[in-house]
C-alpha cells in the first residue's frame, strides 16, 4: 500500500509541477538555472521517477512562485488556481505546517537563494567538511 501511495505521490507531484511550470512558461533547463537543482533531476521530477525531498520542493516552489504545500501535497484538494496564485511575501518554513523548522532556516534559505549555483555548491561543501556525516555526498 505504501508504495502505491509514493507512485501516487509522485505522479501528482509531476501534474503539479508541469501545470506550475506551463502557466509560468519555464522550461526544465530555467527551472534549473532559476533554482540550482540539476537539469536531470528536474527532468526526473517532471516524468514522475522520482519525488524531491523539501528543500528542493521549497526552490521549485520559490521559482515558480506557487505553495510549497500545494505543489507537494497528494492529499491537498486545491482548485490549481489557488496553488499558482502570486505570493507576495517569501516562503517561510518555519510557518509552513508539518516542517520542523526554525526562523534561522527561513534565514539561511533566504540568503541560499540569492547565491549562484556555484556559490550554493561551494556552500555545501564547506558545510560537509564542517559538520561531517550531516549531509548527503550526492544529490538525485
Amino acid at each position: 500500500m505504501m508504495k502505491q501511495e509514493n507512485e501516487q505521490q509522485k505522479l501528482e507531484f509531476s501534474r503539479r509541477l508541469r501545470l506550475s511550470m506551463s502557466k509560468r512558461n519555464i522550461k526544465a533547463v530555467e527551472l534549473s538555472n532559476m533554482t540550482g537543482i540539476d537539469k536531470g533531476a528536474i527532468s526526473n521530477y517532471v516524468k514522475g521517477k522520482y519525488m524531491p525531498k523539501n528543500d528542493k520542493i521549497y526552490l521549485l516552489a520559490h521559482a515558480l512562485e506557487v505553495n510549497p504545500t500545494w505543489l507537494s501535497s497528494i492529499e491537498l484538494r486545491l482548485d490549481p488556481t489557488e496553488g499558482l496564485e502570486e505570493i507576495s511575501a517569501p516562503i517561510r518554513l518555519s510557518s509552513n505546517p508539518g516542517i520542523d523548522t526554525d526562523e534561522k532556516i527561513d534565514i539561511m534559505l533566504e540568503g541560499m537563494l540569492k547565491l549562484s549555483h556555484d556559490d550554493r555548491k561551494k556552500l555545501l561543501n564547506m558545510a560537509r567538511v564542517m559538520f561531517p556525516g550531516t549531509f548527503p555526498d550526492e544529490e538525485p
